[in-house]
């Protein structure tokens, strides 16, 4: 397996181990999951959103490693849309918040310290730049196969 190959599946990993694991830690707790203030049907819908991205980044991981065309140019880049698409879920509801009235954390709330940058934001910033480098390094993969079959070629 190519190396840019090798790197495209780590990259894309990495955000979806992130996505898997660590939204579940920091909500299922009091100010989200079981929060008094959330209306059960609120709680509902929170929980199947932490579920669903967790299966989903699990699945896109088991693609990558151990699915049936694991180690492939293809089967990365479909695990990278399935990450991408739980990453463009977030940024969705971060460019809404106007129309819902929400926020992107209680940090201020909780701790009273105000924060340059959100925490959330940041992080899934940081997520989708891994994401785009291993869909580039997947499709250097590509050009670089392409090339070298073209140049053996002739």
């Amino acid at each position: 397996m190519p190396h840019s190959l090798k790197y495209a599946r780590i990259l894309v990993t990495l955000p979806a181990l992130w996505i898997a694991f660590i939204p579940p830690i920091a909500d299922l707790n009091e100010s989200h999951i079981y929060s008094p203030d959330w209306s059960g049907h609120a709680r509902f819908h929170t929980f199947w959103l932490l579920s669903s991205s967790s299966l989903l980044s699990l699945l896109a991981t088991f693609l990558l490693w151990k699915g049936p065309r694991a180690g492939t140019r293809e089967s990365t880049l479909t695990s990278a849309a399935i990450v991408g698409s739980l990453l463009a879920g977030f940024f969705s509801a971060t460019l809404f918040r106007p129309v819902y009235e929400g926020t992107l954390s209680d940090l201020e709330k909780a701790t009273g310290a105000s924060y340059p940058f959100d925490p959330n934001l940041l992080a899934f910033s940081f997520l989708s730049v891994l994401l785009i480098a291993g869909v580039v390094s997947a499709l250097q993969d590509s050009t670089l196969r392409g090339a070298s079959a073209s140049s053996s070629g002739s």
